[in-house]
């Protein structure tokens, strides 16, 4: 408990002694019930439904930021709150082949929705060229281990 890093703020005021609102993904986070194309574990930190085909709205868009003259790729998307057990990272590729794991930056990108999402702009560290893909990661992990 003395670690920064395996604190977070609680949903509710006073917070919660002895339990959790963490939302902690159970299932197969690579089924597909819904049969649109995005794994369970994808729909449901985008804050989606593995049971409704007609939520692919929830994908991460692809946007270019300019801060201080410098062109950054960027992914906009929305993130289920108090997520745990879940490692996220941004990655970027040239080619569509081969992909490494980029430093990044992120960001606000709004108030939360009605549903409670969170609004998120992720973007690499540095500036890029004009030629730049990018990927949201995500992957399983001990929830009560740090990020």
């Amino acid at each position: 408990h003395t670690l920064p890093l395996n604190w977070r703020a609680s949903a509710m005021a006073g917070g919660n002694p002895g339990t959790t609102d963490a939302n902690i993904f159970t299932g197969d986070p690579l089924a597909d019930a819904d049969d649109d194309g995005s794994p369970a574990l994808v729909e449901f930190v985008l804050g989606g439904n593995d049971q409704d085909a007609c939520d692919t709205a929830r994908q991460p868009r692809f946007e270019w930021l300019t801060i201080s003259d410098q062109r950054y790729p960027a992914l906009r998307f929305n993130r289920r709150p108090r997520l745990e057990g879940i490692r996220e990272s941004l990655e970027a590729s040239d080619d569509l082949i081969e992909w490494t794991e980029a430093a990044s930056v992120e960001s606000s990108a709004g108030l939360p929705g009605p549903e409670g999402n969170l609004p998120i702009l992720l973007r690499p560290a540095t500036a890029s060229g004009d030629l730049r893909f990018l990927r949201l990661k995500l992957e399983l992990r001990d929830a009560f281990a740090p990020p």
